[in-house]
């Protein structure tokens, strides 16, 4: 499996993890998403890889965008290439 799947299926954990807590407020599940995140960013830092500030996904770094260089008023933040796209 690529690491750009492992870090998407860890994302999706982490997040799991911090809705229940935030249903159920059970401790574990925030400590739980916590240290899997802490994971996720090392994971990350390590290979390079950053999440994209439109859609939210997991991408290597050298391939995102900064929009906030050629759009007005700011751009949208740092994106993929996919959403990128989508802009044009």
């Amino acid at each position: 499996m690529e690491i750009i799947e492992i870090c998407r299926k860890l994302k999706n954990e982490v997040n799991t993890n911090l809705e229940y807590y935030k249903a159920t407020k059970n401790s574990v599940y925030q400590v739980s998403g916590n240290n899997l995140n802490k994971i996720l960013e090392e994971i990350m830092r390590d290979e390079k890889l950053a999440i994209c500030e439109c859609c939210g996904d997991i991408v290597p770094e050298e391939t995102l965008i900064d929009t906030d260089d050629f759009i007005a008023d700011g751009g949208i933040g740092i994106i993929c290439e996919k959403c990128y796209r989508g802009l044009k």
